[in-house]
């Protein structure tokens, strides 16, 4: 019963899954992307911060590439940003509930 475990309301969850959140003109105008990009936020108890994930379609990927490279890719792109971080490619620690 949900009411015995009000902590499943506070989970991270995604939303906006139409595809029509209010930002996607905004981010295909400012990324130069000719489709609008598949874009369903996470929320949760979050101190002024976003859960992101951004699927990758393999017709978009032009290199033979594994799904390590892109990560080791990403990591190196993203690692001097203060508020991005990549998940490292064996992640399974991060998906447990942090204390």
């Amino acid at each position: 019963m949900l009411g015995q475990n009000r902590e499943q309301l506070y989970v991270p969850r995604q939303y906006a899954l139409s595809l029509n959140h209010k930002h996607l003109p905004e981010m295909q105008l400012y990324s130069g992307l000719d489709l609008a990009p598949i874009f369903t936020p996470i929320i949760g108890n979050y101190y002024q911060c976003d859960a992101v994930t951004t699927p990758l379609f393999p017709r978009m990927i032009t290199k033979n590439v594994t799904a390590k490279g892109i990560q080791e890719l990403l990591a190196s792109y993203y690692k001097d940003e203060r508020f991005i971080r990549v998940i490292p490619y064996k992640s399974e620690a991060y998906l447990k509930r942090l204390s």
